[in-house]
């Protein structure tokens, strides 16, 4: 497990920092931001203005990059088993 793990973090380098400084990030936004948001609006789509941002941005800010890399893993390995 801890070899896998190791090889994992290995290969993966580029995108944990970039996950680590996007989580801390939106994290900040959340914490500056977390009283004047409200849920109905979707930050940036909804209003230009940062200032309704609220945990259902955070949320979705925070999932979203996980998902797509591993769709992009995904994609990846099987375009590698074709070639």
């Amino acid at each position: 497990m801890g070899k896998k793990f190791n090889q994992l973090t290995d290969d993966n380098k580029g995108f944990i920092i970039f996950y680590l400084v996007w989580f801390l990030l939106q994290l900040l936004i959340l914490f500056i931001y977390w009283d004047t948001g409200d849920s109905a609006d979707f930050w940036p789509f909804e209003n230009i203005n940062i200032k309704v941002y609220d945990f259902t941005e955070f949320a979705f800010y925070i999932i979203s990059p996980v998902i797509i890399f591993f769709i992009w893993k995904l994609i990846r390995k099987k375009s590698n088993k074709i070639d």
